[in-house]
């Protein structure tokens, strides 16, 4: 059963990179900032909760979205100061 979590997690990873290296590649963001704020914050608690539950395939998917998405948020902060 493990197999089949692996490669939801990679698909989900798989689609995410390309978006990743686009923003940091042209070193901005479209998206809106309140979703990312919430995305960040939701994807944090849901590790969090993937943690309590001893799931490690949802703990590594939702660090990892977490973290994009906290890169994301960085350059989307940066776009609204300009």
């Amino acid at each position: 059963m493990d197999i089949i979590g692996i490669l939801g997690l990679v698909c989900i990873l798989a689609g995410w990179i390309p978006e990743l290296k686009d923003t940091i590649k042209n070193k901005k963001n479209n998206l809106n900032i309140k979703f990312s704020v919430l995305y960040v914050s939701g994807s944090f608690l849901l590790m969090i909760h993937s943690l309590e539950l001893g799931d490690i395939i949802f703990t590594i998917l939702n660090g990892i979205a977490m973290i994009m998405g906290f890169i994301s948020l960085i350059y989307t902060i940066k776009n609204k100061k300009k």
